[in-house]
């Protein structure tokens, strides 16, 4: 799991962000911070999945300068003007902001074959370590309704001009996903610049490369002109 054994250290350039914490443009401006300050070659990749995605586009229309030779994977994103799934939206409708906090732990009390196939597709061994820890990840459970209430809002007041920015990448768009709307989400992709490919592979869930690495493109450090 990439994230274990992770000490936490203050890093001496971090300078405090206006927005509030959870939400997509709070982690953008964490993300440019570090691209910023981190990197020692110009050979970038950034890859995010779901809301990562979403993170991204969100730091690449706050510093565009940035990200002029980064490339960028995009993994069953949020994107501009997207939707969640009717499913997600059905659970999600009568759930008060109240509401959120029992419902996470009702979650996290249920054993994981309760919901995980209908929203998670078929595991294996890396899915099951992984997402078995999804709700539970965060130091609260504001987090979380902060992170859920907010990737809705983002899709809606957040437009394809967003692309207008992006350089090159790929997205990375499943066969079945039950947690975003696949056809709102192959839309809005199709708007981006023609520098970004759209590969629609045949994953199976929402997470493309748990269910196979096969889908990760092969790092290039020109871009690939060709969309489709």
């Amino acid at each position: 799991i990439p994230v274990n054994g992770v000490t936490p250290e203050q890093a001496e350039w971090e300078v405090p962000i206006k927005f509030l914490e959870g939400t997509i443009d709070y982690d953008a401006c964490i993300l440019n911070q570090a691209l910023q300050n981190l990197p020692t070659t110009r050979n970038i990749r950034l890859h995010g999945h779901s809301r990562g995605g979403a993170v991204i586009l969100e730091a690449i229309r706050q510093r565009p300068e940035l990200y002029e030779d980064v490339e960028v994977v995009l993994e069953a994103p949020v994107l501009p003007q997207g939707k969640l799934h009717a499913l997600v939206t059905t659970l999600l409708e009568p759930v008060s902001h109240g509401m959120w906090p029992w419902i996470i732990r009702l979650i996290n009390s249920a054993p994981q074959s309760a919901y995980g196939q209908t929203f998670f597709g078929k595991m294996n061994p890396r899915k099951r370590q992984l997402l078995s820890k999804l709700f539970c990840a965060t130091k609260d459970h504001l987090t979380i309704v902060r992170n859920i209430e907010d990737i809705m809002e983002w899709m809606d007041r957040t437009d394809c001009s967003v692309y207008q920015h992006i350089r090159y990448g790929t997205f990375l768009i499943p066969a079945t996903d039950r947690i975003l709307d696949r056809t709102a989400m192959l839309a809005s992709a199709k708007t981006s610049p023609t520098t970004m490919r759209i590969v629609e592979t045949a994953a199976p869930s929402h997470f493309v490369t748990l269910d196979s690495v096969e889908w990760l493109p092969d790092f290039e450090p020109f871009p690939n002109t060709a969309q489709g």
